[in-house]
C-alpha cells in the first residue's frame, strides 16, 4: 500500500511541475502575442496614415506588390557572396574619364 501511495505522490509532483512549466509557457506566449498585436496595430495605423492623403487628393491608393515580386527580386539581386566571388574572379580596372573622374570597372564583364 505504501508503494502505491509513493507512486501517486511522485506522479502528483511531476504533474505539478508540468503545470508550472505550462503556466510559464503561457506567460511567455502571452507576452509574444501582445507584442505581435502591438506591431500589427502600428502597421495598420501606418498604412491608414499613408493612404489618408492619397484619398484626400483623389489619388488612387498605391497598388500592392504583385504576388511573387519579392521572390523575383531576390533572384535578380546578387548576394554579397556572389559579388565577392565576381570581384575575386575578375580584377578591377581604374578608368579615368575626360571630366577628371576615375571609376573602377570589372574587367571581363
Amino acid at each position: 500500500m505504501r508503494e502505491l501511495l509513493d507512486k501517486i505522490e511522485t506522479r502528483q509532483h511531476l504533474v505539478r511541475e508540468t503545470i508550472e512549466q505550462v503556466r510559464d509557457q503561457i506567460t511567455a506566449l502571452t507576452g509574444q502575442l501582445t507584442a505581435a498585436e502591438r506591431t500589427l496595430n502600428r502597421l495598420e495605423t501606418t498604412r491608414e496614415t499613408i493612404l489618408e492623403p492619397a484619398a484626400e487628393d483623389g489619388t488612387p491608393p498605391p497598388e500592392p506588390l504583385p504576388a511573387g515580386y519579392r521572390e523575383i527580386l531576390a533572384h535578380q539581386t546578387p548576394t554579397q557572396a556572389e559579388i565577392r566571388r565576381t570581384l575575386a574572379e575578375h580584377p578591377l580596372r581604374r578608368v579615368a574619364f575626360p571630366d577628371g573622374s576615375v571609376r573602377s570597372h570589372i574587367v571581363g564583364l
